[in-house]
């Protein structure tokens, strides 16, 4: 994604393109998913984490593509996902599947040019898509002459479009464009008692978050970011924003949901937004209250995830893999979740260094 393939540019081409696996994992009861939205998943064994191979997930064609952030439905289990084929004319494929994995239905949707679509959500019986206004230039991505990420243009005339499906049968309910920002993740969705949405989603002005990552990767940061969790309301119907609340005016990302009030963010501790994320955050919807709980000088949380307690529905726990700058360590740290302020209440070192992920899941240990 951001950088081009070694050697000759005539050479490039051929090996341009490699699925990587490294953006999200997804726990079914028989094998872990390892995911990445440019490829189908690689399937690992849940025990071994030996790899088995390229998954279709019983009959995707190896052309499809899968994306990083499947959402589940917590009653029924089901997974909803999506993936982009890109082309002449991008088509947003729509996965239905079951608790394991299995697609059961499918549908897709035609785009305009080759949009950047990292993840959706869903709100009652809606799934919903915000696509921001930037596009691919493939030519020279696809030729090796630059990479993936440098070949995306932010293009904010288009404006963002807001896409709204019916989740059962996977057909578009309404479409309409809104005023340009981007988003990489989504947070809480909720189908409201008045018939409208409410979607939670870490937004941007504008795409300077994918300068700022590039200059994380190369150690020279720069650019600073400027986002915050953002509550909006829909009316399904015509996919019309009807109201957009500014919850967390501070820079954050990864959000985390648990229960019905709680989302958990990674954060910076302070005004400096220059480096990764040295905080972890809790926001309470109900009561509006941000907690923030700094990791400490040089310290660096990935995402934080949420694990429930079996044994006691009331508790929970919050785990965050830490690397520290002074120690030059990695360390798992384990947060009571309504408490992270306290600081964690468990500090487990690692044999190795870990570097710095995108996302993970927490998946209970079979009891019995």
């Amino acid at each position: 994604y951001g950088s081009v393939a070694p050697g000759p540019i005539w050479q490039r081409w051929q090996q341009q393109y490699k699925n990587v696996a490294n953006t999200s994992v997804m726990a079914l009861p028989d094998r872990l998913l390892s995911l990445w939205e440019g490829g189908l998943p690689h399937a690992l064994d849940l025990d071994s984490l030996e790899t088995r191979g390229i998954d279709n997930l019983g009959e995707l064609s190896p052309n499809c593509t899968y994306s990083a952030h499947p959402k589940r439905d917590p009653i029924t289990g089901e997974i909803f996902n999506f993936g982009l084929v890109a082309g002449a004319n991008s088509v947003l494929n729509l996965y239905r599947c079951d608790r394991n994995g299995k697609v059961i239905k499918q549908a897709a949707l035609d785009l305009n040019g080759i949009p950047l679509i990292h993840d959706s959500v869903l709100a009652g019986p809606y799934w919903i898509f915000a696509v921001p206004p930037v596009r691919l230039n493939a030519l020279p991505a696809v030729l090796g002459l630059r990479s993936f990420s440098d070949a995306l243009i932010w293009q904010p005339r288009r404006g963002t479009q807001i896409f709204v499906i019916d989740r059962d049968s996977l057909e578009l309910v309404s479409l309409e464009q809104t005023d340009p920002w981007f988003q990489w993740h989504f947070g809480r969705g909720t189908h409201n008692l008045d018939g409208t949405v409410s979607i939670d989603l870490v937004r941007y002005p504008d795409f300077s978050t994918n300068q700022h990552l590039k200059e994380v990767a190369s150690g020279q940061v720069e650019t600073e970011i400027n986002s915050g969790l953002w509550q909006l309301q829909l009316n399904p119907q015509t996919a019309t924003v009807t109201r957009a609340d500014l919850l967390v005016d501070q820079t954050c990302e990864f959000p985390v949901l648990a229960g019905e009030h709680t989302t958990y963010l990674s954060c910076h501790s302070g005004e400096h937004r220059g480096e990764l994320f040295d905080a972890i955050a809790r926001f309470d919807a109900h009561t509006q209250q941000l907690t923030v709980a700094p990791a400490g000088p040089g310290c660096y949380p990935s995402e934080p995830i949420y694990a429930a307690d079996t044994e006691n529905p009331n508790q929970g726990w919050l785990i965050t893999v830490v690397y520290s700058g002074p120690a030059d360590q990695s360390e798992v740290w384990i947060y009571d979740c309504d408490r992270i302020a306290d600081g964690p209440v468990c500090r487990l070192a690692l044999p190795q260094i870990i570097p710095h992920s995108f996302h993970g899941t927490w998946n209970p240990a079979a009891i019995g």
